[in-house]
């Protein structure tokens, strides 16, 4: 069922909705009576960085088929370190990586495991990064992993946030999506060093370990 929006809004959120909305029925490149959709959603994207708004950031990013930057160079530093990587969700739509790829076919690659899911082919590009990242300054971190399922990570993070918030799957997976660029790396890093993580006045804190029995990793 598709919802309507009052035009007058003018909030971030709102005007979200709202160019989603005509974008997900006419197109990416219709023209409406003034700009295009690409434009809108250019401006909302903008609007959403300046404000922060990180879950409207990652969702209007890949709607307008944006790429994290140094994505493929991420990739190759993982495979170059005898690691496969995985995208999607299992057990239909996992695909592995097991060779170093262009960053456009990297970008069809998550898009085809994700479907529709914008914010979440964005989020899976943002942890291959961050996942780079550590691979190069704590390899220690990646001791007997063969394997590392993006998808598997992403459902973790939202389960102990479903835990820890006592809310539903869907509010989880919102409130994920909705991290800072460096709350996210932060919780990728306490994941891949075995601890748990709880919430307290909105912050991160951290207990026991959850990586191996969630099988995020396989060695």
């Amino acid at each position: 069922m598709r919802k309507t929006y009052s035009n007058n809004s003018s909030t971030p959120n709102n005007h979200a909705n709202i160019t989603i909305n005509i974008s997900q029925s006419e197109g990416m490149l219709e023209e409406g009576r003034v700009v295009t959709v690409r434009d809108l959603l250019k401006g909302l994207y903008e609007k959403a960085c300046q404000q922060k708004l990180w879950g409207l950031v990652r969702h209007t990013a890949g709607m307008l088929g944006k790429r994290v930057e140094d994505l493929a160079k991420a990739v190759t530093d993982l495979l170059v370190r005898q690691k496969q990587v995985t995208v999607g969700m299992p057990p239909n739509n996992e695909y592995t990586i097991t060779a170093p790829l262009p960053e456009a076919d990297l970008r069809q690659l998550i898009h085809d495991a994700y479907g529709d899911d914008e914010s979440t082919a964005m989020l899976t590009q943002e942890l291959m990064v961050y996942l780079a990242m550590f691979i190069r300054t704590e390899p220690q971190l990646f001791h007997e992993m063969l394997r590392l399922r993006v998808g598997l990570i992403i459902q973790v993070m939202a389960k102990e946030l479903s835990r820890t918030l006592n809310c539903d799957g869907e509010a989880a997976s919102e409130h994920l999506l909705n991290l800072s660029p460096f709350e996210m790396k932060n919780l990728l890093y306490h994941i891949l060093s075995g601890k748990e993580f709880a919430v307290s006045s909105g912050k991160l804190k951290l207990y026991t370990n959850i990586f191996y029995k969630e099988g995020l990793v396989t060695s």
